[in-house]
């Protein structure tokens, strides 16, 4: 028995290529919970393009859409600005505290990691668009770790690539915390 028309979620997916895009929907429409795929997007102007149909009610977004992060940002803003009834649930490649925190302070409703089971996403998917917040305990540490303190920004290039290490990016986090030499040696 299928699920009601009045029942479905409508959902944008997103990934950085068309075939992860597909193999989203195909796991969406085979789950029987009544996803409805109304836009795939491999970009952030294909993100852009499928809200403007005004039926997106969740939007999953790839973190690694190209141009990342700075894409996943704009999608993020443009979504909390012109889009605030689409609720956006962010898929991340692998743990990242600075883009988990970042991805909420501009309005995630949810996070998952791309290695989190499927059952998984799909609980996000219901519970996002019923309102609720979708984090797992490992996602909500660093926001309990941060409370009131400024997310250090990233350096990147024009092009969006890192232009630190991610052991100089630690050393810049622990200077912009306030830590002395001292303590960041240790």
């Amino acid at each position: 028995m299928g699920v009601s028309n009045s029942r479905r979620i409508r959902v944008l997916v997103s990934d950085a290529t068309p075939l992860g895009c597909e193999l989203l929907e195909t796991a969406l429409s085979r789950s029987g919970y009544g996803y409805v795929v109304v836009h795939r997007a491999t970009s952030a102007e294909e993100v852009s393009a499928g809200l403007a149909n005004g039926s997106v009610q969740v939007a999953l977004v790839s973190a690694s859409l190209p141009g990342a992060p700075q894409s996943l940002y704009v999608v993020l803003d443009m979504l909390r600005t012109s889009y605030p009834a689409t609720r956006p649930i962010v898929l991340f490649d692998g743990f990242d505290r600075t883009q988990i925190v970042e991805a909420f302070r501009r309005g995630a409703r949810g996070v998952l990691l791309r290695i989190d089971p499927l059952k998984l996403l799909l609980r996000s998917i219901e519970q996002v668009h019923k309102g609720q917040i979708w984090a797992g305990s490992r996602d909500l540490q660093p926001i309990l770790e941060w409370p009131g303190r400024p997310t250090p920004q990233m350096a990147l290039a024009p092009g969006g690539e890192k232009l630190l290490t991610q052991r100089e990016q630690d050393v810049v986090d622990l200077v912009a915390n306030g830590l002395s030499n001292r303590q960041i040696s240790r």
